[in-house]
């Protein structure tokens, strides 16, 4: 059930930033960093359920460093320490996305 939950969650943010013709709408990097952070509580999600890493770069290609990135965290075992290894991987590419705006 999870995992069918993470499926919905993942096809839903991937036709979210879809717009018309080449005209992507402006975000804040707030927007952006906290879209990032929900893509990545799901692909940690699937690591932590042990979703093979060729299965979830071939539905989500565009999203390869994020995953290589995931898949560099332990999977845990117990559902508490699951879901602490999500919130800090939000963290981390929160981080990373904002530092990178910043940067620009």
């Amino acid at each position: 059930m999870k995992r069918l939950a993470l499926v919905a969650a993942m096809l839903v943010l991937s036709v979210a930033p879809t717009v018309a013709e080449g005209n992507p709408p402006k975000q804040t990097p707030e927007q952006r960093c906290a879209m990032e952070g929900a893509w990545a509580s799901i692909i940690m999600g699937f690591r932590q359920l042990g979703t093979p890493l060729s299965e979830l770069i071939q539905k989500s290609p565009g999203k390869r460093a994020m995953i290589m990135m995931a898949y560099d965290y332990p999977r845990y075992n117990t559902e508490e320490m699951r879901e602490r290894a999500k919130e800090d991987f939000v963290i981390d590419v929160e981080k990373i996305c904002f530092n990178a705006l910043v940067s620009k």
